[in-house]
């Protein structure tokens, strides 16, 4: 995992004011940004207010020494995850193991070797930002997994409270049994399509798709999804036309174009009222093509346009015939736009309908 870690901010802390500017010296042309602190106290009272990615902490400092200070950051649970490195002109073991016991992370003797130095820092600075980004990670799937499980009852539910009664009472009439059985049905097909959206998202984070670009013609790859998704348009009377110029070519994977409509349209269905519309249309624009997916639907407000395309967050709600989701369809709209070179972005209006707009790379060639 590649980590950048330009402008990392490296907290000093030295009480001999010759020995920060020799380290700020040594680290000036770094591209960090250097804090300093002249005794334990201000280098407490410096973290508490803007937390550095990196501290280099003297040990021999009177008052609050490097050993206490460390010890206090090491008991926060806001600041327990800073690296520290200590400074010291002693390289006795008890010292060091001392060191090591409170929470340090390694050692850099007085006099400064200025190599030394710069590669130890780079090592930690990039081993704490792969840290954290895993941690991030981790963070988000844990809540995304939240989402999608509680999502995945929904249909279960449904599944089971009508199959039940179906198999508990046979006295129902006819026309109550044709009902239930057409929402089992439209229910198994949802929750196939969450199921088949987790698992290309699943795929796609473990690296697992493997993205073959072609060039592809973008009216054709389209109409086979709206003619996919056409039973469901009719059931709530919308028309999709699909106005790409069928001359018009990307060099993309189809794979995840497919996936990219099909989402985009689906969601469009979802969101619209019967006898409404939606319209493909698609611009060249220098080297890149400019797609959008635009429905007359109910729209959405400024706060749920920020966070549609985030699966740390609960951003679906019901479609206008009650239709449920777990918002996970968008989000691999942007993962799959951005892995072929593309962005994705919103217009919507509240009451007036929703365009989605994604880019894929032009490719003038004929197929």
């Amino acid at each position: 995992m590649e980590v950048d870690i330009k402008n990392s901010k490296i907290l000093i802390v030295d009480d001999i004011a010759e020995n920060i500017q020799v380290l700020g010296n040594i680290l000036g042309d770094q591209d960090y940004e250097i804090a300093m602190a002249m005794n334990g106290q201000e280098a407490l009272d410096s973290v508490n207010e803007d937390k550095p990615d990196l501290i280099l902490l003297d040990i021999n400092m009177p008052v609050i020494d490097g050993y206490e200070v460390c010890k206090r950051l090491k008991k926060s649970d806001s600041t327990k995850e800073i690296p520290v490195i200590f400074l010291t002109a002693n390289t006795e073991v008890e010292q060091v193991v001392k060191g090591f016991e409170l929470g340090a992370i390694d050692f850099v003797t007085k006099p400064f070797q200025s190599k030394v130095l710069l590669q130890r820092v780079k090592i930690h600075l990039e081993l704490q930002k792969s840290k954290q980004a895993l941690m991030d990670s981790i963070e988000v799937k844990n809540k995304f997994f939240k989402i999608i499980a509680h999502d995945m009852r929904s249909p279960f539910n449904a599944l089971i409270g009508f199959s039940n009664i179906l198999i508990m009472n046979q006295n129902i009439p006819q026309d109550k049994k044709d009902s239930f059985m057409q929402i089992i049905h439209e229910t198994s097909k949802k929750g196939l399509g969450l199921l088949e959206n987790l698992l290309i998202w699943a795929e796609s984070q473990s690296n697992e798709v493997k993205l073959n670009p072609e060039i592809l013609n973008l009216h054709r790859l389209a109409e086979n999804v709206v003619q996919l998704l056409s039973v469901t348009a009719l059931h709530k009377d919308i028309i999709i036309e699909n106005k790409i110029s069928d001359d018009i070519n990307v060099y993309a994977d189809s794979q995840s174009v497919n996936t990219i409509f099909r989402n985009l349209i689906s969601n469009s269905i979802k969101f619209t009222h019967k006898g409404g519309k939606i319209m493909l249309q698609a611009t060249v624009e220098s080297d890149e093509v400019l797609i959008s997916v635009i429905d007359n639907g109910v729209g959405m407000s400024k706060s749920k346009m920020i966070d549609i395309f985030r699966n740390d967050k609960k951003t679906a709600s019901m479609g206008t015939e009650g239709e449920s989701g777990s918002g996970l369809g968008l989000f691999l709209v942007k993962d799959f736009t951005e892995k072929n070179g593309g962005k994705v972005r919103i217009e919507s209006e509240e009451g007036i309908g929703t365009t989605f707009i994604f880019t894929l790379p032009y490719s003038p060639n004929t197929k």
